[in-house]
Formats: structure tokens, sequence, C-alpha cells
């Protein structure tokens, strides 16, 4: 989420003035790609508040990820398109080394599963993930250098979306490239290098142990055959991450929130965030859901995460669950507080999702991750998912889909989901990301589901 700064970087100065503007207006297309394609919002030229600032405009690294005739992995050009339908392999470059008979069975797992509608969507999205995925120990975030890297976050989402597509060797070789590299202390790095050594010195993410206890709840659940497998390869790491969720509830002060640590956001923090919270809770629930067929540790999971979840209520419940305690205004870890992650607040965080989603609106019609987060004009595809996934979830079907056609309406010419957007549509900075892939899959599948 906070990569170093692109070289070249530019800016322009943004109008001020106040407007009301509402999501619906921006991903039907009333302030979207036509009208700041014009070079103005709307007819006023004016912005509303929470778009003052700079708009940064960084470039798309890529279009895409393609395959050589040697199974190698090489960058599409900006607008370019080489791929023939369904599949990221260059031509004439053959099966490569069993790459194409992958794509071709994910593809057609896609097709079964998903609504017609949202077939060219998650085809490509499943065609990218594969990209980062294929012959690795785990998927990559992106392949531009600075995110070729494992993050658990991206890993526990990637997981879940082949777990809906039936793809058990994939997930166990993902969640066990989890488990061989976690910290002695149970927690996990903020990211990985494929031989599973650290990178940097960026300090370790306390939510690691919360998306790879959720990741092994939501693969169990959707590969309810493979469960045994699934419970061995992880139930020692799992023993280990729950012990390290108890070490660090101990430390609790009088609010009964886990301590600070860096979340998605990836900055430091002196303040417990609710991205932090909602993690530590979403992972204590699946491992009382999945019991002490997980681990032993298990067993003591629902009365940790029953004190927690009030403990988010009463806290952050006071300010309509924002950022921090204290306010900090709206996250997209709002998100992290509804299923799939985290049940039992239902009532209360899902009427705020449109205030949240309002709150963090980008002239493109995407979010940022954050209301506080810096006044750039940019759309975040992950969080924007977020958002499509949780209306899913909770069976608000018209506005998960408007999410998803809008992902779907700024990809790149290879169809890839880039990670931003810029103001006036255009997609920007790297793509694929495998994080928004997995999320545009888990969405379709959820809808066809309920459908």
């Amino acid at each position: 989420m906070s990569p170093p700064s692109t070289p070249g970087l530019s800016t322009v100065p943004t109008p001020r003035g106040r407007r009301a503007v509402t999501r619906r207006s921006l991903l039907l297309g009333g302030l979207g790609v036509g009208a700041l394609g014009a070079g103005g919002v709307g007819a006023s030229g004016v912005l509303p508040p929470t778009w003052l600032g700079r708009e940064e405009l960084i470039p798309l690294y890529s279009a895409g990820v393609a395959f050589g005739p040697g199974g190698e992995r090489a960058f599409v050009a900006r607008g370019d398109n080489p791929f023939p339908p369904g599949t990221r392999v260059l031509p004439a470059s053959g099966e490569v080394n069993g790459i194409r008979a992958a794509e071709r069975e994910l593809v057609s797992a896609v097709r079964s599963r998903v609504a017609p509608r949202w077939e060219p969507l998650t085809v490509d999205a499943i065609l990218d993930i594969n990209a980062l995925t294929y012959g690795l120990p785990g998927p990559a975030a992106a392949w531009t250098r600075h995110w070729r890297y494992i993050w658990p976050r991206d890993s526990a989402h990637v997981c879940a979306a082949l777990a809906g597509l039936d793809r058990p060797d994939d997930v166990l070789r993902c969640l066990a490239f989890l488990a061989e590299h976690q910290r002695k202390d149970g927690h996990f790095e903020a990211r990985y290098t494929f031989e599973g050594t650290v990178p940097d010195d960026r300090t370790p993410q306390s939510d690691g142990v919360g998306w790879f206890l959720w990741a092994i709840r939501e693969c169990c659940q959707a590969l309810p055959e493979h469960r045994a497998a699934l419970l061995a390869t992880t139930g020692p790491a799992a023993s280990r991450a729950l012990r390290a969720i108890e070490a660090d509830l101990r430390l609790l002060g009088t609010d009964g929130l886990p301590p600070p640590s860096p979340d998605y956001w990836e900055v430091p923090e002196r303040r417990t965030t609710l991205g932090i919270a909602a993690m530590t809770l979403a992972g204590l629930q699946a491992a009382a859901e999945l019991g002490e067929d997980l681990c032993p540790e298990a067993a003591t999971a629902a009365d940790l995460a029953t004190d927690l979840r009030e403990a988010i209520r009463g806290e952050f419940g006071r300010r309509g669950f924002q950022r921090y305690v204290r306010g900090g205004g709206y996250d997209a870890a709002l998100t992290f507080l509804l299923p799939p992650y985290v049940t039992g607040l239902e009532d209360e965080v899902a009427p705020l999702l449109d205030v949240a989603h309002a709150a963090m609106l980008r002239p493109a019609g995407g979010v940022a991750p954050g209301e506080s987060w810096k006044d750039d004009w940019i759309s975040w595809t992950p969080e924007t998912a977020l958002f499509a996934q949780a209306y899913a979830h909770v069976g608000r079907t018209a506005d998960a889909e408007e999410a998803l056609a809008w992902l779907a309406a700024h990809r790149t010419s290879t169809g890839s989901l880039p990670e931003k957007v810029l103001s006036d549509g255009s997609p920007a900075a790297v793509a694929p990301l495998s994080w928004t892939g997995a999320l545009v899959i888990s969405t379709a599948l959820r809808l066809a589901s309920t459908g």
C-alpha cells in the first residue's frame, strides 16, 4: 500500500469548491471518465472539499504480464494486447511447460461458476492471477520490482479465490509457504521474497495472523473434501498464530483492543487501527469455527473473539467505526468487520458502507484507502473491490454489480486490473494486481451463489 515514490511523479493544482456528488453518479458516469477527461469536473469545474489538493499523475508501468516461449515473464507495453483470447501466453509460444493447460482449467472453472455478465472480467482476473502465481511458492502482489513479493494479505485472498474455483493444490502450496516462513513469535513479516527471506526492514504487521487464519477457514469451507490436508498443512502454524494473538491480547489496556501495529496501509502507527482490530477478530472467529481440529489453542478462540468483538463495538463504534477509536476518518477496513471476514457486527456496520464510500470517493468513481488518505485524486482498485465484496455479502447485489462494472471499465488494454485509477479514468501504477483480481473473483462467485 505504500511503495517507494515514483521517479518523475508530477502534480497539477486542483480547483477548489464545494459540491455534493453521489457514489451512483460517479459509478454511472456522471462525473466519471467522460466529464473528467474533458478537462474539468462537471460544468462548474469544482470539486467536493474532500478532493482539494494536488493530483498525482502516476504512469501505468505496464499493461499486463506475459509468458514467453521459455515460460519467462515479461511486461506488456501500455496500450498493447498481444494475447489471443483466454491466455497470457504470447503467440507461437506453445504450451510453455504446461502453462496453457493450467490456464484452460482455470478459465473453465471460472466460466462454470460465475454469471455470464462477469465472465470477461473474471476470466482476465484468473489469467492474471495465474501469471503472478504459476510455478511460484505463492502469489506475487504484482510483477513490477517493488511489488514482486509475497504478502500474507494478498496470499490469503488469492487462496480464497482459488479455493472457490476448486484448486486445492494451488491453495495448499500457498498456505504451506506462509506456514513455513512464519516468524518464531507466530506473526508474519510484512512481505517475503519467493525464497522466504525478508526483503527489507519493514515492521511485521500483526494482521498477518488474522489473514492466515481467515484464509484457512475460507479454504476449508470451499474445499471440504480437502479439509484434513489443509488442517495438517496449516495446523502447527495456526497454533503459533493463535498464541501470538493471545500474547498480544495480554498486552491489552483498558480498551480491550490489540496493541498498535502497521496494517494494510503499511505506515507506522502509534494507535491501534480498525484494520488490526478487525483482522485479529477475523482470525479468532475463523479459528473458533474450525475448532480443535485446527489446533488445541482454538478451544479458547471463541471466548477471545466475543470479548474482542464487544471491545471493537464499544470503542470503535462510538465514532462510527472510523480508522481510530477517536476518529481519523473512514477506512476501507470497515469492510473487514463484515462477512466474509467477521460476523456479529452487521447491524451496526452495514448501514455505514455508503457513508464510508462517499467519504473515500475519488473523481474517477473508485475509493481511496481511507478518508484521511492524501488528497491525490487517485482511486485504488483493491479498496473499491472490498466494497464490492461487502455489498455482495450484505445482500446489496445492485451496488456490488455497480462496483464490479466500474472495475471492469477501468482495466488496461490487456484486460488487467491496475492498482490505481487516475481522475480521468486512466489505469495507473502496477498491473495486474493479485489482490484486486482475487477480490473480483470472490465477489463474482458470491453473487452467483446468492443470485
